[in-house]
């Protein structure tokens, strides 16, 4: 995590940097403006029930087929609310990597050991 964020950034278009990990200049909009026709998640700490997002799936019970995804990731204190409801104005599904509490870049590595799983990251 902490290399992809020092990785040299052209502009707000996105830059692949590695298979699975894309990195851009700018705020949310311009994340939102490349989603194109992604699926968006919104990792959330933990499972269960969330009043702010709705119902947030296990990574083991979503439906996480295709090459359109999206996941967004917030830190230690989470997303503000304004973030938060933009993140639910597009529809980002909430998603928990399971029942305990883990680190952004532990939460990334367990999303890709999920997809790898599951072959969707294969090419």
């Amino acid at each position: 995590m902490k290399n992809a964020l020092e990785w040299a950034l052209s502009g707000p278009a996105f830059s692949i940097e590695r298979q699975g990990i894309a990195v851009a200049s700018g705020g949310l909009e311009v994340v939102l403006a490349n989603l194109g026709t992604m699926t968006p998640y919104v990792l959330e700490e933990t499972g269960g029930g969330n009043a702010r997002m709705g119902d947030t799936r296990d990574t083991r019970a979503a439906t996480l087929d295709g090459e359109g995804l999206a996941f967004f990731v917030g830190d230690h204190l989470g997303f503000d609310p304004s973030t938060r409801a933009r993140l639910g104005e597009i529809g980002a599904l909430p998603l928990s990597v399971g029942p305990v509490s883990v680190h952004a870049d532990q939460a990334i590595t367990l999303i890709h050991n999920e997809l790898d799983r599951r072959d969707v990251l294969r090419v």
